[in-house]
């Protein structure tokens, strides 16, 4: 898409660089999504990572146990972050 025809969308912002004031309650809503999107990264990235000790596990279980039940003791903490972050 070219710039020129980019769509414009009104600004969220006065002046003054402040939030537009909007129905009550918006503002706040607007707010706390930042927590919500932090929390959602968090587990996003615990998920990936356990997707992948697991499939490393999996390969290593005949031939290196000892290398899965490494791979398996990450996958348990990893688990264990999402927890401990949401509180």
């Amino acid at each position: 898409m070219c710039q020129r025809d980019a769509p414009t969308y009104p600004s969220r912002r006065s002046e003054t660089g402040q939030p537009k004031p909007t129905e009550p309650g918006r503002l706040s809503e607007t707010r706390g999504s930042g927590s919500h999107r932090d929390l959602h990264d968090v587990i996003a990235h615990s998920l990936a990572v356990i997707t992948v000790q697991a499939g490393a596990g999996r390969r290593l279980m005949a031939k290196r146990p000892e290398q899965a039940a490494i791979a398996l003791e990450s996958i348990e903490a990893t688990g264990a972050v999402p927890k401990t972050s949401s509180k």
